[in-house]
């Protein structure tokens, strides 16, 4: 009966629904939505949570790999750089030779075509020994030895015969005595053709340097003289101009106070004379009269007569007035 039979189910209420086509057995856990929700709960929040782990992987591979190229890009730019620094090392290196170079063989061109030899007919200034210039070729240890050291005596081809003579033009000179021998005038004894050769050299460097400064200062001073040559003549036309606007100033002011006086010596002489006209109105009146006189009576001719020598009287005396 089945008031005799109980079941361990739950009884359904009016608020907690229950779905029980799942259940197996009485004595298994009886699976409800509330379970159900709770399990799709779960496995969403493992989900997203094996998202974020899977996010967090890719931006530390990006951020690794980022890290990487950042490595790789600086790495080669200090090779680039040390790369850029090496070459101008070498630039600098064989500019430098090339220098070097140059001056040896400008020393052995100097030394070539400058060898002074002794017991000739020339005197170096300064100098106890008589020497002259000889065309031969200058010993291999001058031409190493310009810059550093001097040569040494009877080395190379062209080797110095270098003697101290003491000669009765030295008994000539003022003092009567010898000048004591200095690199700069060319000592006697070993070594004298390549320390005045260098003293020549450098000397002549000196003069050359000095003719640079004076170029380049004389450039400066033309180009100074021509920017105040322009100046002065943007000056010369502004002050041009402005002298022609006054003058046609000064003209017209002239002319105004010529008109202005001639006016007011008018005006004068009419206030003056009472009826006196202007010599061209009085002309138009003349003329109107001729051909209005056609009577030819002798008093309108006298009085023509009368009003024209008074014209001229007054006109007379309008000229003398405006001259004065």
């Amino acid at each position: 009966m089945p008031s005799q039979h109980q079941s361990n189910t739950p009884q359904p209420t009016p608020s907690h629904v229950h779905d029980y086509s799942q259940v197996a057995d009485e004595e298994l856990v009886v699976l409800t939505d509330d379970s159900t929700n709770t399990e799709r709960e779960k496995s969403a929040e493992k989900a997203h949570q094996r998202e974020e782990t899977e996010q967090r992987e890719r931006e530390r591979e990006a951020e690794r790999k980022a890290k990487h190229e950042e490595a790789k890009r600086r790495k080669a730019e200090e090779e680039r750089k040390k790369a850029a620094e090496e070459e101008a090392e070498r630039q600098r290196q064989r500019a430098s030779a090339e220098r070097a170079q140059a001056r040896r063989d400008e020393a052995a061109q100097r030394l070539t075509g400058a060898v002074y030899d002794v017991n000739t007919a020339q005197k170096v200034p300064g100098a106890s020994v008589v020497v002259t210039m000889t065309r031969r070729a200058p010993c291999t240890r001058c031409i190493a030895s310009l810059t550093a050291g001097q040569c040494e005596p009877g080395q190379g081809k062209g080797k110095e015969k270098a003697t101290e003579t003491e000669e009765a033009d030295d008994k000539r000179e003022v003092g009567g005595e010898d000048k004591p021998a200095t690199p700069l005038k060319g000592p006697s004894g070993a070594g004298v053709h390549t320390r005045w050769a260098e003293w020549e050299r450098e000397r002549q460097l000196q003069a050359m340097e000095r003719q640079a400064e004076a170029h380049e200062t004389a450039a400066l001073a033309f180009e100074r003289m021509a920017e105040a040559a322009e100046r002065m003549a943007v000056a010369a036309e502004r002050t041009a101009d402005e002298w022609a606007l006054y003058c046609a100033w000064a003209e017209w002011a002239e002319m105004r106070r010529r008109e202005d006086a001639r006016e007011a010596r008018m005006a004068e002489l009419e206030r003056s004379s009472g009826g006196w006209k202007r010599p061209q109105s009085e002309a138009e009146d003349k003329n109107e009269e001729v051909d209005k006189g056609a009577e030819g009576d002798n008093e309108e001719e006298e009085d023509i007569r009368g009003e024209k020598e008074g014209g001229e009287e007054q006109e007379g005396g309008g000229e003398q007035a405006m001259e004065e």
